[in-house]
């Protein structure tokens, strides 16, 4: 099988899971920007992954541009964010963004894994520390009772520098692979 993982990472730690499972398999792996419909019309499997970034998924719009001519049918979606996806309305939430930008004819064939990310303010980009500030912000005024748990995890980690990264939690992913490798 031929396989290619791509990847959507703005401040690394997708680009960090993306050739983890590029070196588990021996697969090429390549940011969204250097992926277009030549390197994936040599691929049966793709696997992209893209961070997170204010509901948008790095790097998606480049790859869903080039998968409308792709002819494989194995593809493999990870997001990687700071919520984690075990508690159920994160995993909901992250549901209803990856419906939102993902066509429905391309997402009917598409396995989906959500992954932890982490965050370092330090590192942040004007603008998105901008962003986080102004969501903070917002945050702070809700009522307590009524923030769910990833608008206090935003809270807590505010100003911090956090990694949840953990390649043990690909499993999952990896053994998606090794199944459609067999097919």
């Amino acid at each position: 099988m031929r396989g290619l993982v791509v990847y959507g990472s703005v401040y690394g730690t997708t680009r960090q899971y993306a050739e983890a499972i590029a070196q588990r398999f021996g697969f090429p792996c390549l940011p969204a920007g250097r992926a277009g419909r030549e390197s994936l019309a040599a691929c049966e499997l793709l696997i992209f992954g893209g961070g997170l970034y204010a509901g948008g998924i790095a790097g998606l719009k480049k790859v869903l541009g080039a998968l409308k001519e792709w002819k494989g049918e194995k593809l493999i979606l990870f997001t990687v964010g700071i919520a984690d996806p075990s508690v159920p309305e994160n995993a909901a939430h992250l549901r209803r963004s990856i419906e939102r930008q993902v066509p429905p004819v391309v997402l009917e064939r598409t396995q989906v894994f959500h992954l932890r990310g982490g965050i370092d303010y330090g590192a942040l980009k004007p603008v998105h520390r901008a962003m986080m500030a102004m969501l903070c912000r917002q945050l702070r005024r809700k009522d307590p009772s009524e923030r769910s748990s990833e608008d206090q995890a935003v809270l807590d980690t505010y100003g911090k520098r956090i990694s949840f990264f953990c390649l043990e939690e690909l499993a999952p992913l990896l053994a998606a692979v090794e199944t459609l490798e067999r097919r």
